[in-house]
């Protein structure tokens, strides 16, 4: 095996932006591909493993309405 570098940093995924549902019961996230891709996850408190929302390649910064029912990104 051989040592975590820096530059070791830029081929992890990464989660760049979060949002939680004003219920508290479901959240949505932006995930950085290695590529510079993102896209979004959405997972449920009550449910197992989040699971793709988008595709991307470009989509960040989930935020939910007052109310809960809708997702806006970018």
């Amino acid at each position: 095996m051989r040592q975590f570098r820096p530059l070791d940093l830029l081929s992890l995924r990464a989660v760049v932006d979060a949002a939680i549902a004003p219920t508290g019961d479901e959240f949505t996230y932006a995930v950085r591909e290695p590529s510079g891709a993102t896209s979004l996850w959405r997972g449920f408190e009550q449910l197992g493993d989040p699971a793709p929302l988008t595709r991307g390649p470009r989509d960040t910064n989930p935020r939910y309405s007052p109310d809960g029912r809708h997702i806006a990104f970018l």
